[in-house]
């Protein structure tokens, strides 16, 4: 299952209440070829697709303070032959206080589990904030949640509120997402738990070695998971 947001009818924006908001502002998704247009736009999504359409939440350009903006597919997805399931998708976005959620429904979206998701991305403060390549591909394994269902939806949530995360939240920059799929897990995965060289084959405690002591052969080696 793939979609390259170029059908807004297949997607629903939202915004919902949480139990440490007072109020929710109405700042929410859009899907379509607007380019992040606040005081501090980052750049437009250069996905696959991106001239057919993308998903975007501007925070920027809302600035509202309480954001919790949803996108939730409108329709379901039948997993229930697969157990095991990669959430795929292209995404572009600079961080500043806001929270990064995936959501997963197996009942057809009456209730969610959501996931945190990019906490790898880091906080920034300049106009120009990001190092991220353009697109960036995110792969997230949904298989402990999706794995074997056949009434699965995907949403993702924007979280940013001024009385939870600081006085100048939910005015930040904005997240761009594009072409998502379901595909399966690859029967095997390959990881390399650390690397060495050495001239044993065991590992050596320098990092350095002297131009006089240079071996006739250098091992260069690493363990394989």
């Amino acid at each position: 299952w793939s979609n390259d947001f170029s059908n807004a009818a297949d997607w629903v924006a939202s915004t919902e209440l949480t139990t440490d908001m007072t109020t929710v502002d109405a700042d929410t998704w859009v899907v379509g070829t607007q380019p992040p247009s606040g005081p501090f736009a980052i750049d437009t999504i250069q996905s696959t697709t991106a001239a057919n359409g993308f998903a975007l939440f501007d925070s920027d350009l809302g600035c509202g303070g309480k954001q919790n903006a949803i996108l939730a597919m409108a329709n379901s997805v039948d997993l229930s032959a697969y157990s095991g399931v990669l959430l795929r998708f292209e995404q572009y976005t600079a961080r500043w206080r806001g929270d990064y959620y995936i959501g997963v429904s197996t009942d057809g979206g009456s209730s969610w589990e959501d996931m945190e998701v990019l906490l790898d991305v880091p906080i920034t403060a300049t106009t120009a904030p990001n190092t991220m390549s353009n697109p960036e591909v995110r792969e997230v394994n949904i298989s402990a949640l999706a794995g074997g269902h056949s009434d699965v939806k995907i949403r993702f949530r924007y979280y940013s509120c001024n009385t939870v995360h600081a006085a100048d939240a939910g005015c930040d920059y904005a997240w761009q997402i594009d072409d998502l799929a379901f595909t399966t897990l690859p029967d095997y995965e390959v990881q390399m738990n650390y690397a060495y060289n050495s001239t044993t084959g065991q590992g050596e405690e320098y990092g350095r070695i002297p131009r006089s002591q240079l071996p006739a052969a250098l091992n260069v080696g690493a363990e394989i998971f």
